[in-house]
């Protein structure tokens, strides 16, 4: 058997060194910190102390006796309302005062003035004249200006004292075009103004300008829309008229000459007492809205629902003068404000031009 050479130390001895190093080691390293010392108590707390002692010993024992826990059902509950009310409060809206009479906006200012975008000529790159009102910035008229769809024309129509009349429910119109120059045939005076003027119709291509006044056709005196129309009536497509006009005040030195055409037909227009098309209104603003629509259905076919020309009070966007702030020959911007809620409604009618290369398809839409 071998000896183990003398004077070393055995693994043992060298393990329970080590161990016993790392110990003292850590403990060293991980030495427990003094706490720091706790701040003073408030003077509130220290004042309450003061107060207490003073106390007689029941209410001492009252105020020293711990309030009791909730159970933590209760607690949520009370968390879940405490939320619910916060959020309740902060939803609430003040009530708008009411609106001051004379502060229904946009106001009515002046009588309509008409506008128009396209053309009434088949040559140019549009399809259909249109024409507006500042008056809800609506649509007045749209007129297609192809010739595969004139309107319809009756030669023998009957010619009332009022212009010509519808006979035995044909729908047609008499006479030539001059364009729809007017739109209140009832008004009477000296000539008949005009009100509006769309592109390309012949009253355009004559040179007659919104505010002329025309007082004679072909030498005749008229006195009003009416008779205006009543001659037309009486005149043919490709016929020549002459119109004596006054120009701000001042009869213009010769007549002027239009040459009429076939009536292009129309798809929409004007009709007895009926709101004008595309008109529209805030359903709700704030805490303000129109009331649910209930239809009747006992309501008369030929008489429309008062639901239709409700607004909310403070708004009159269906009836009320609309700004132009952008007029081109294929489109126009209306701009109405409520300053009341710091709200801008703009409404924008656009036509697109058909291009050169398919300006002679009459099937290009």
């Amino acid at each position: 058997m071998q000896e183990k050479p003398a004077g070393k130390p055995s693994n043992f001895v060298l393990f329970m060194i080590l161990t016993f190093g790392v110990i003292m080691l850590h403990s060293w390293y991980f030495k427990p910190q003094k706490p720091e010392p706790k701040p003073d108590k408030p003077a509130v707390a220290r004042e309450e102390n003061a107060a207490n002692q003073h106390k007689p010993d029941a209410e001492k024992a009252k105020d020293d006796k711990p309030e009791k826990a909730k159970p933590e059902a209760d607690q949520a509950d009370a968390e879940k309302e405490d939320l619910a009310a916060d959020a309740e409060s902060e939803e609430e809206e003040p009530d708008e005062p009411p609106v001051a009479a004379g502060d229904t906006m946009p106001q009515v200012a002046g009588p309509p003035k008409y506008f128009a975008i396209g053309s009434a000529d088949p040559n140019d790159p549009y399809r259909m004249l249109v024409t507006l009102n500042d008056r809800g910035a609506a649509v007045q008229r749209i007129e297609l200006n192809s010739p595969r769809y004139p309107e319809l024309m009756d030669d023998d129509a009957y010619m009332g004292e009022e212009g010509p009349e519808r006979r035995d429910g044909y729908l047609a119109y008499t006479g030539g075009y001059l364009g729809r120059v007017t739109v209140d045939r009832g008004k009477r005076g000296k000539g008949c103004a005009v009100e509006a003027v769309g592109h390309g119709t012949p009253a355009q291509k004559a040179g007659l300008k919104p505010g002329d006044v025309i007082v004679k056709v072909n030498d005749k005196e008229i006195h009003g829309a009416a008779e205006l129309e009543k001659i037309l009536a009486r005149t043919k497509p490709g016929r020549t008229i002459r119109l004596d006009v006054v120009r701000d005040g001042k009869p213009l030195a010769a007549p002027l000459e239009a040459k009429l055409t076939r009536p292009p037909m129309e798809v929409v227009h004007p009709e007895n007492d009926d709101p004008l098309s595309f008109l529209l209104t805030f359903s709700k603003i704030d805490k303000r809205e129109l009331p649910e629509i209930e239809v009747d259905p006992n309501q008369p076919k030929d008489k429309r629902p008062d639901y239709v020309d409700e607004e909310i009070e403070g708004v009159n966007l269906r009836k009320g003068t609309w700004e132009v702030v952008d007029h081109q020959r294929d489109r126009i911007t209306f701009r109405a404000t409520l300053p009341r809620w710091g709200l801008e409604a703009l409404k924008t009618y656009r036509l697109v031009p058909i291009p050169a290369d398919n300006q002679t398809d009459p099937d290009y839409p």
